[in-house]
């Protein structure tokens, strides 16, 4: 227990966030001796866990913590707060740069709710700085406007009588300079005091977690992750359990739960997993278990427990040293070599056990303990990846060698011509329509835009060869002339779809006509 609180704190401290998040959702032991409030001594600065976090912008873990009764005004051996830490930090990373500015959006909006937040904000670490001269010596515009908008003293000195703008300026962050010094400007009323003065393009960080664009591996495995563990501390199961109902029920938690409340014994048995005994002890780092069978059923097992048992592959003798919740049995070389071949295969979702006829998921703590760490590596790839192919609202971005992903929070999936087209982007400059994956074609419908796709080849044996430009103005000019008719007045094309033949052109000319007559 003790050594796993023992790594789970060094990674923290080093920044390590796999290794943070893998050690904090597959260990209960390691949440459950976890204070966010904490110091963990001088050797770390008098940081806590919650300090930490916020340092290496672990958004998830800070998240968690703060429901967990995290302070973030506390200070550390330098006098910062978790504001002080996060905004500390010099990000090249655009993306880290907004993930920490949603940090500070987080702390000011709930961590310090019913706090004067305004007096956080001008605290000052022992050389004098706030957070507003870290994050502008920094150069993180994001946090900068953050804490703008939520009026940080802009004339608080530090130690060398230096104001966030003097910082800026002197880190030759001159963009961020001019900000601050134009907001002390225009922000002075006549009797000298602040005006707060919003800042109308900074809306887009509140809804940067529901916009639809990019994901990157990490975020992913944070959104999974936090989805994992709501639902296991929600249902009393392990995170193994909480993943395979997940998985079975689209991800979402609200048709689990409806599931859940009508039949947990079916619903686990439909997803792969045993209902488990100890419902609502939240033992979350043990698979769910039931009193397992040690053979097939009606089939008596020889041998102790705890003695030799023969091998369900190979038959040999050995002493058991792998188990699963169903209770079979199989000796570490098969093991090895089944877990392999799946995860070769890329079966890394639906890896279940293998006796014949037992369709028990395999938990990946069984997994993680078999196969070589390289082989752990490929497997949470292709988790990732399973992940997303069986969400509903997330998409991998149809670009090649692009490795984002999108999540929209409503995605249109309706078929045919009804069907909506929404333009995405991944966040590295890719754009697409969300429903057909296509390049963006609004307002055309997908079923649309694939018919003049097909129009547009079968025009290409009879126009020969020709650019993709002269190509698409052949098609377009021949679907003009199949389609449409002249405007009586000013000749532009004008189709008709329903209706009557009262036609209005809508173009220039505004010319009212019978279509028969056009």
């Amino acid at each position: 227990m003790g050594l796993y609180h023992s790594r789970f704190i060094e990674a923290l401290k080093n920044g390590s966030e796999d290794e943070v998040r893998q050690l904090y959702n597959n260990r209960k032991s390691v949440r459950d001796r976890i204070d966010p409030n904490t110091s963990l001594g001088p050797a770390h600065n008098d940081n806590s866990v919650l300090h930490y976090a916020a340092l290496h912008a672990m958004e998830w873990l800070y998240r968690d913590l703060l429901t967990r009764g995290g302070k973030p005004d506390m200070r550390n051996g330098v006098a910062r707060n978790c504001l002080h830490l996060v905004c500390s930090c010099v990000e090249s990373n655009k993306r880290e740069a907004e993930r920490r500015a949603r940090i500070v959006l987080l702390t000011i909006h709930e961590g310090l709710f019913g706090m004067d937040v305004e007096h956080v904000l001008r605290e000052r670490d022992e050389d004098g700085n706030t957070a507003l001269h870290l994050a502008a010596s920094a150069g993180l515009q994001s946090c900068v406007e953050v804490l703008l908008e939520n009026k940080a003293d802009l004339y608080v000195t530090n130690k060398k009588e230096q104001t966030a703008a003097d910082c800026a300026s002197e880190c030759k962050r001159s963009a961020l300079a001019t900000l601050i010094e134009t907001r002390m400007v225009f922000t002075a009323d006549d009797d000298g005091s602040s005006a707060h003065v919003v800042d109308p393009d900074h809306t887009h960080l509140m809804e940067l977690a529901e916009a639809p664009s990019g994901m990157r591996d990490s975020d992913l495995r944070s959104m999974k992750d936090q989805l994992l563990i709501e639902t296991s501390e929600l249902l009393g199961v392990s995170l193994f359990t909480s993943e395979a109902l997940l998985r079975h029920h689209g991800w979402s938690k609200e048709q689990l739960l409806e599931a859940w409340m009508e039949n947990p014994t079916e619903v686990c048995e439909k997803a792969g997993v045993q209902l488990p005994t100890n419902l609502g002890t939240h033992n979350l780092d043990t698979p769910s278990v039931v009193s397992p069978p040690r053979g097939p059923p009606g089939e008596e097992v020889e041998g102790e427990e705890g003695g030799e048992r023969e091998c369900g592959v190979c038959v040999v003798t050995f002493v058991p040293d792998v188990e699963v919740p169903c209770g079979h049995v199989f000796c570490r070389d098969c093991w090895r070599h089944y877990l392999h071949q799946k995860i070769e295969a890329g079966d890394a979702h639906s890896i279940v056990c293998p006796e014949y006829g037992c369709f028990k998921l395999v938990p990946i703590e069984v997994i993680e303990g078999v196969v070589s760490r390289k082989m752990t590596q490929r497997y949470l790839q292709f988790d990732i990846k399973a992940f997303v192919e069986s969400h509903p609202t997330i998409r991998w971005c149809p670009y090649p060698d692009c490795h984002r992903a999108v999540r929209i929070t409503t995605p249109n999936d309706t078929p045919g011509d009804a069907q909506q087209p929404t333009t995405v982007h991944c966040g590295n400059e890719h754009y697409f329509c969300w429903s057909c994956s296509g390049e963006p074609h609004v307002p055309t419908s997908c079923e649309g835009w694939r018919k003049w796709l097909d129009h547009v080849q079968e025009m290409a044996p009879q126009i020969g060869d020709r650019t993709t430009s002269q190509l698409d103005d052949a098609a377009s000019q021949r679907w003009l002339a199949t389609r449409s008719k002249p405007c009586p007045k000013c000749r532009a094309p004008i189709e008709k779809t329903d209706g009557c033949n009262h036609m209005c052109c809508k173009k220039v000319s505004r010319h009212t006509y019978r279509w028969y007559r056009a």
